[in-house]
């Protein structure tokens, strides 16, 4: 399954990309997200892992797979059953930002069936999120 989304970040993109990359602020943004928990130390960089704690029992384990300044931030994740990446696409259109979400899930097929109601759900709570982006950075 997956889900696509795009705005408009009224900052320059390098203020979006420093802030979205790095795990720590996560739960500033991220509604559902409790905790986050390095498994890792120093700046953004491939290779870092960390556990998130959303609402609830479940949790998550994360890693960027893919990070180009200011263009591309991709992580993958495991937990609850799911697999998947999340990908954050970067352009500058002026003194803003494009900012493109595109998250890939594997769900388990208890939930394949409900894959569209995910789908809405998923949707909406990342145009949320990144409507509070906005004013964070």
């Amino acid at each position: 399954m997956q889900a696509q989304y795009e705005i408009i970040v009224r900052r320059p993109v390098e203020r979006v990309f420093r802030f979205l990359a790095d795990p720590r602020n996560r739960p500033r943004w991220q509604a559902s997200l409790r905790t986050v928990d390095m498994l890792s130390d120093g700046e953004p960089h491939v290779g870092m892992r960390w556990r998130e704690r959303p609402g609830g029992l479940v949790e998550f384990d994360m890693q960027i797979v893919a990070l180009e300044p200011n263009q591309l931030w991709v992580e993958a994740f495991e937990g609850a059953g799911v697999t998947g990446q999340i990908a954050l696409s970067f352009a500058a259109e002026g003194g803003d930002t494009r900012l493109g979400v595109s998250v890939t899930l594997a769900l388990p097929k208890l939930l394949q069936l409900g894959a569209p109601i995910v789908r809405t759900l998923l949707v909406t709570a990342i145009r949320q999120d990144l409507a509070r982006v906005e004013q964070l950075v």
